[in-house]
């Protein structure tokens, strides 16, 4: 039996991985972390919800795995698509994830995605004629809102997917040696704006649910489009993720 350990940021994408999970047993890690056990198959999957943003992904993700028996690491979710290639509903695996702190800061090296985890989960999907794409992914601190923002993005860092977490947890993971890949489905592509959501949010990244609405309200078309999006895109984690999970993942262990 295989030990994995899954890292969601946001409340939906961690209920959408819990429900998947047989046996489900929520334990009380740290006062402030979510998270809990269940099995998919024959994986036993230790389940932790950093909540959004890079601030949070550090603090969490190092309690998380200060805490956990886990000997593999996926960190997944949803992600803003930056290529034109990268369609919403497409899923996209990283090679490499950047970290920009700021706009006028430069990027932070490098992490690298364990190639055998990464072999694994891409030759599983591609038998199941879903659209992957590989490629390097961008960790920010902010949603990135404005289809010209995106387009920058993927000309100038050669980035095709973008979230706010993952750079945070993969250095986590390699510092505890820990095999560690991110695979995520986009939810927004580069060719839509969106509601600008980061108004709703403090600088932790958690959300006021009033402000949001209220931006919502402002773009009542785009606001439709998001939240259908967030749905469908949710619906094809749901499907692909037990069939990653059911792997014996020995060879990324060997």
């Amino acid at each position: 039996m295989t030990n994995v350990a899954i890292f969601a940021a946001s409340d939906l994408e961690y209920n959408l991985v819990k429900a998947i999970l047989s046996d489900w047993k929520a334990i009380n890690y740290q006062n402030q972390l979510l998270g809990g056990q269940g099995f998919c198959g024959n994986t036993l999957v230790e389940l932790f919800c950093t909540k959004m943003g890079p601030k949070n992904a550090t603090q969490q993700a190092k309690i998380a795995l200060d805490n956990t028996k886990a000997k593999i690491v996926i960190i997944t979710g949803l992600a803003g698509g930056l290529s034109q290639e990268c369609q919403q509903g497409d899923l996209v695996i990283y090679k490499n994830c950047y970290f920009l702190p700021s706009d006028n800061a430069s990027l932070d090296s490098p992490i690298n995605c364990d190639q055998k985890l990464t072999s694994l989960i891409i030759n599983t999907l591609q038998s199941n004629s879903l659209t992957i794409h590989q490629g390097d992914g961008i960790t920010l601190p902010w949603v990135v809102c404005k289809a010209d923002q995106k387009k920058s993005l993927a000309k100038n860092y050669k980035t095709i997917a973008v979230d706010m977490e993952s750079y945070q947890i993969l250095s986590a993971a390699k510092e505890k040696a820990l095999p560690a890949t991110v695979l995520r489905v986009i939810s927004d592509d580069a060719s839509g704006d969106l509601p600008n959501v980061n108004l709703a949010m403090n600088e932790m990244a958690e959300v006021n649910n009033l402000k949001m609405l209220v931006e919502l309200a402002k773009h009542p078309i785009l606001a439709a489009r998001f939240l259908l999006n967030l749905k469908k895109s949710i619906s094809v984690l749901k499907d692909c993720l037990p069939k990653i999970l059911n792997q014996s993942f020995q060879e990324v262990l060997e």
